[in-house]
């Protein structure tokens, strides 16, 4: 029994919490004996692996489960399988939908004991500080994702509970948005300085909001280590560019991939000078977030950019990104990107058909190159490879007595096509109006099935073969003022798109001025589900599905 005089300054401890389910031999552990604690004030993560046990530690905390062995102490008393002594924020915001806004949190606030007069009043001052009392006399429908969970964190916050339990809170909601929250989600804590624990799969998520981060293994969980996060407060946007803070990620990362079990993260680490090697050998963890940009030039953004574009775009949601390369010393550095950031760059190698050809030798070396990184055991795809439509176009329009010879990007695309059967890789595809015709003839001379067309343009004919075999595409930005791209949208379907930003290469219109940057695909998505007439929220979901199974990052 644990002496209660000990728990007096502090909010939560649990005990040597096990959780068992069934019985004998088909019994699963899930919970291997956890001890963790929350001082009154405190705002603790936990980061783990998907099924770790969070949930059922959730669960276990607010009485809805009673563990196998250990206990739960809360403010000082023994609480083990009771319920009503924390206060909890789900990831989806549960609001009572025939009861306004005001209506929520005041029955919250009376259920938990709070006087009605009292609650009505803490109610209004509260939606009034966080510029939402103009809805107070609305329904949940007519309210964003993000104001939604506004209230639901504030019903959680006005709850006499000291302790709040906030479980992926911000997990549904898009990249900017999610950002947004964070930092309005800090700026309501420090005004009340409530213990929270967090539940979240966002390691940068974890940096920005606690004071401390418990890092959970594989089930059965046990803590792996904890982290005090040493950034002061109040804080900012940012600190998602300090060093420090991608030091203590990349920290978290690594301990969660060798922390993991066999079966979460099967890793094929081997000896090498360089210790980074190995990396791209993994089968790495899905990685969060609500958008891949299937297709952008990483290693052409000046080197120093590179480290900041990838945080800031980690930071806003995206989950990874496809880093397609230029030619041998491109795909060197891409691979290098991909090494330091495992899991979220995924590169592919290849030569851009818009450049002279090099010499047999030069292409050569790229393809043995390639074929090492095959037998090394990396995962990668092959690209960007294709047809010169823009240099031939510009050639044919000078004139004079100069010919386009296009027969040796022709035999080039067939060689990177036959080399994509041959390691079963992704291939991706520079070929553009008549050239993508074209291209569909060498891939199906090949049996290809897993192309992916970047940036396509092409008339209806092209159009519809490419989908009758299977081909994906990928939509850019600027198919928010784009009616040629715009129409491709509606005529491919969805299950065959994804979207990309093609940057560093920028955009114009809406875009005009702004640096091209990986949250943007994300913008391309809203502007399909517009075209589609379908919730952003399911095309989202549906693009990134899709380049998850296109790529095999499921």
């Amino acid at each position: 029994m644990v002496n209660r005089a000990e728990h007096h300054s502090v909010t939560l401890q649990t005990q040597n919490i096990r959780m068992k389910f069934g019985k004998g031999q088909m019994s699963k552990e899930v919970l291997g004996g956890l001890s963790i604690s929350i001082a009154d004030g405190e705002f603790v993560s936990i980061v783990g692996p998907s099924g770790s046990g969070k949930t059922t530690l959730f669960q276990i905390i607010g009485g809805l489960e009673r563990p196998t062995e250990g206990e739960i102490w809360i403010d000082g008393k023994q609480t083990t399988g009771e319920r009503g002594h924390i206060s909890y924020m789900p990831q989806q915001s549960s609001l009572l939908p025939w009861q306004t806004v005001a209506g929520n949190i005041e029955l919250s606030l009376t259920i938990s004991g709070v006087d009605k007069k009292l609650a009505k009043a803490r109610t209004k001052e509260w939606l009034e500080r966080i510029g939402l009392q103009e809805y107070a006399d609305s329904y949940p429908h007519v309210l964003s994702g993000g104001m939604q969970q506004r209230v639901s964190f504030l019903r959680a916050l006005l709850a006499p509970q000291n302790l709040m339990l906030l479980d992926e809170p911000f997990g549904a909601l898009d990249a900017l948005t999610r950002q947004q929250m964070q930092q309005w989600l800090m700026s309501i804590w420090e005004l009340n300085r409530r213990s929270v624990l967090l539940v979240t799969h966002s390691i940068e998520e974890a940096l920005f909001l606690s004071d401390r981060i418990i890092v959970l293994s594989q089930s059965p969980a046990v803590v792996l280590e904890e982290f005090q996060v040493p950034f002061e407060r109040p804080r900012h946007e940012s600190l998602w560019t300090d060093p420090r803070f991608y030091a203590l990620k990349q920290r978290i990362y690594d301990l969660l991939k060798t922390g993991a079990k066999e079966g979460n993260v099967k890793m094929a680490i081997q000896t090498s000078n360089d210790p980074r090697e190995g990396q791209l050998y993994s089968e790495s963890p899905q990685q969060e977030g609500t958008c891949i940009d299937a297709h952008i030039h990483i290693d052409l953004y000046e080197a120093e950019q590179r480290d900041e574009l990838l945080e800031r775009a980690f930071a806003e949601g995206v989950a990874a990104v496809i880093a397609v390369s230029m030619h041998l010393e491109s795909s060197i550095v891409n691979r290098d990107i991909a090494l330091r950031y495992a899991g979220r760059v995924h590169p592919a190698y290849g030569f851009h058909p818009e450049q002279p050809i090099p010499a047999d030798k030069e292409l050569d070396e790229l393809f043995d190159w390639i074929r090492l990184r095959h037998e090394a055991g990396e995962r990668f795809a092959i690209g960007e490879v294709g047809l010169p439509y823009y240099t031939r176009t510009e050639a044919q329009q000078a004139g004079g007595n100069i010919v386009f010879d296009e027969n040796p990007y022709l035999h080039l695309l067939d060689r990177f096509t036959a080399l994509a059967v041959e390691l079963d890789r992704p291939i991706v595809l520079h070929a553009v109006y008549e050239d993508a015709g074209k291209a569909c003839d060498i891939l199906e001379r090949h049996g290809v099935r897993r192309a992916h067309f970047h940036w396509f343009k092409g008339d209806a004919e092209v159009i519809r073969r490419m989908a009758a075999n299977g081909y994906m595409v990928s939509i850019t930005p600027d198919v928010a003022y784009e009616a040629e791209i715009q129409q491709l949208v509606r005529e491919y379907p969805t299950q065959l798109l994804m979207v990309e930003t093609d940057g560093p290469w920028p955009f114009e219109e809406i875009y005009a001025g702004q640096p091209t940057r990986p949250a943007m695909a994300a913008d391309a998505a809203k502007h399909i589900a517009k075209i589609k007439q379908l919730p952003a929220v399911q095309v989202a979901e549906i693009m990134l599905a899709n380049t998850r199974r296109f790529y095999g990052l499921l």
